[in-house]
């Protein structure tokens, strides 16, 4: 183990003897790293979305050419291009006792391309990034449980969010009801139309080429009608009631469609009051729009 005092004294000598493979491989340089041989190279006219097979050759003491075995970095079976400089490093003491003189060879081969239009094969890395920037969505919503109008809107990367916003009236009852208190007749109450708020947190779980999707969870907040049977004039209550709401959001190239599913449940508001109130809600909301 006594080669590395000969590596310091030849380190000066190996940023020159370097050999390029072909017109791929440019500004080789080496240098000495500790007990490691630190090689950086570049690719000339790489792009994102390219793969390279890169191999490191070397002549070892005067010897044959033959790869290195105990290299980590830029280097194997799947070298992404793009990138204006790639480092490799070589764990020397793996490989030799002694080290006296070494020249290298990088050799990067293409062994997949980026086209030049949208048209490219499947699963083309190029596409995928092309789609998966359009993260932000703007949506136009439809809520059935009135029904309310309104829009969503969010940011939607790895993780994300999503915020919406409906309008309308409040769904009471299909038929409308006639209830008479004393002298009083109460008759298909109508209640003023009703914001309904809700927010998700969201994660990607799909992302190929043009079509990505995202599961979401999170929760709203709408008003429903509670029944007060004690009271002496209108029996009717608008309370604030939260619900969850899981979903799935998929972006479609500038495409943006969500499918969520909604639970209100007023039993805690019952319980704290002496209202009563109609059936528990449970709704699928659609969304559609756009997204850059």
């Amino acid at each position: 183990m006594k080669m590395y005092k000969n590596i310091f004294l030849l380190t000066a000598m190996l940023t020159f003897p370097v050999l390029l493979c072909g017109q791929q491989v440019d500004s080789i340089k080496v240098e000495q790293a500790g007990d490691f041989i630190r090689i950086g190279y570049s690719i000339l006219e790489s792009k994102p979305g390219q793969v390279y097979r890169v191999r490191v050759l070397s002549s070892i003491n005067g010897g044959l050419n033959s790869e290195l075995r105990s290299v980590s970095g830029d280097v194997g079976d799947n070298v992404q291009g793009g990138k204006d400089e790639y480092f490799i490093v070589w764990d020397v003491l793996k490989d030799v006792d002694e080290l006296i003189s070494a020249d290298f060879i990088v050799r990067a081969e293409l062994v997949n391309d980026v086209k030049s239009d949208d048209k490219q094969v499947k699963g083309d890395p190029e596409v995928t990034l092309k789609w998966s920037k359009k993260r932000i969505n703007a949506l136009f919503a439809l809520e059935p449980s009135g029904p309310k109008v309104g829009i969503k809107a969010g940011y939607l990367g790895s993780f994300g969010m999503t915020v919406h916003i409906a309008y309308g009236p409040v769904k009471f009852s299909d038929d409308g009801i006639s209830i008479a208190i004393g002298s009083v007749t109460f008759d298909e109450y109508e209640p003023e139309n009703q914001f309904l708020l809700g927010a998700s947190i969201t994660k990607r779980i799909v992302n190929y080429n043009g079509f990505q999707m995202h599961l979401a969870g999170g929760v709203q907040r709408t008003r429903m009608v509670f029944f007060d049977s004690n009271a002496s004039q209108t029996p009717y209550h608008l309370e604030k009631v939260f619900g969850p709401e899981f979903g799935i959001v998929f972006g479609i190239k500038t495409l943006a469609m969500s499918l969520t599913l909604t639970h209100f449940d007023p039993g805690q508001v019952e319980k704290d009051t002496d209202f009563m109130s109609a059936s528990p809600l449970s709704y699928v909301n659609a969304c559609i729009g756009v997204r850059f």
